[in-house]
Formats: structure tokens, sequence, C-alpha cells
């Protein structure tokens, strides 16, 4: 089997308890799953692209997504996240998975590859860039989490907690003291963590198309010009 040394997987349902269906809600045009997987494919650290799906048939439009986008997809159960990522890391053998939500369609392709960079120069077991903690002042939404596999097979194995199941950075945060964990510091010109980026609600949905309406234009903007655009306003 080839080895993949840095694979990203997006994690997606329909079935959003807060938001259903927004995944496939239109901003510019366009699914923000689309928008999600579109910029993912500008990093440059990135070797290969899975959306783990749930087999859920309300889901099926999600494969549609991903042949369109043609990129792979891994589906598994509804409520078992972590075991989706433990199927896509029996199935394509990666040293390190980038999980990305789908609920965050300004990801910056940068900031990932830092993170990525850092992740792996550091050694570490998890590294992140997506939430602002730590005193990294990073705002919500824009960069990505990533695990050594080994460390995602071996919480699988050791836990049953349905939190744990459901949320796969979870453990690590219950058990900071038995992980190397990594993040950075946000360049000045994106250190505004009271940001938030993520669409939870259609309130959250109605600011990000606000955004791309603004600055999408059919190309690719980062982090930059997002916090630049929002801090005109």
């Amino acid at each position: 089997m080839e080895i993949i040394n840095v694979l990203a997987c997006i994690q997606a349902r329909m079935g959003s308890k807060r938001f259903p269906g927004k995944v496939m809600a239109l901003i510019s045009g366009k699914p923000l799953i689309a928008h999600i997987i579109q910029r993912l494919k500008k990093s440059r650290e990135i070797e290969k692209i899975v959306l783990a799906a749930s087999e859920m048939k309300e889901n099926d439009i999600l494969e549609e997504i991903a042949k369109k986008e043609k990129i792979d997809i891994f589906r598994g159960r509804e409520n078992n996240v972590l075991e989706r990522f433990y199927g896509v890391i029996k199935k394509y053998n990666p040293r390190h998975i980038v999980r990305i939500c789908a609920d965050n369609p300004l990801i910056d392709a940068g900031e990932i590859d830092k993170i990525i960079h850092h992740h792996i120069k550091s050694k570490a077991d998890y590294s992140f860039n997506h939430i602002p903690a730590m005193n990294n002042n990073y705002p919500d939404g824009l960069g990505a989490e990533i695990f050594k596999s080994n460390i995602i097979s071996e919480i699988y194995k050791k836990t049953k907690i349905k939190r744990h199941l459901e949320h796969i950075n979870e453990y690590i945060w219950d058990n900071l003291k038995k992980f190397h964990v990594e993040t950075l510091k946000a360049p000045s010109e994106i250190a505004y963590p009271e940001i938030k980026l993520d669409v939870d609600t259609k309130k959250d949905l109605n600011f990000i198309r606000d955004i791309y309406k603004n600055l999408y234009k059919g190309k690719y903007f980062g982090g930059k010009r997002i916090i630049n655009y929002l801090k005109s306003k």
C-alpha cells in the first residue's frame, strides 16, 4: 500500500442537530461543503482529501458532491465519528490525518499548511490552529487540527464514551498530560480570537454569505482578506 504522509478528512453529515442540511446550504451559488473542499485543495501539504460521511441515506447527496469534486468518500456510522476516522486510517494508511469540520467554509489553506508543517517538525501527537486556545489568538474556523494516525487508532481502542466517539479531539483535551500537543501563535494580521467563522446557525450562515458576496468573485481568498474586510465594517 502506498504511504500517504498527510491525508485530510472532512467530517460531514446532513443531520446536524442545530442546523440540519447546513452542509448543502448555498453560498455564492455553491454548497457550503463544496467551498470547503475547493479551499482545502489549495493546500500544498495535503496529499489526499477524503469526505467522511454517515451511511444514512440522507447523506447520499454528499457522495454526489465527492464525485463532482473528484475526491474519495468513506461512509460509516452516524454518531461514531471516531470509528469513521479509524476506518479512513485503516483504508488509506496515512501517517498524519487532518480533521476538517463541515461547518468551516472559510478555512485558510496557508494556515492549515503552517500547522501541518509545525506538527511534523515538532513530532507532536496532536496540533491545532482551528480554535482560539492556549493563547494562540486564532479566529475560530480558519485553521485545522492534525493528529498522528496512530494516536487516533489508540484512542479508538481505549474509549467508548459517547462524547469521545462524536468529537475525536475530546479524549486528548480530557487527557492533555498524556499527549504532546502543539499550536502556533496567529500572525498579527489575523490574531482576532473573538471572531467566529464557523456555521452553527442560520445567522452564522448569513454572516458567511456576506463575506463571500464581497470577497469571493469566483477565486480563492485567504484569512488576511477576511479579517481586513471584517475590520472595515
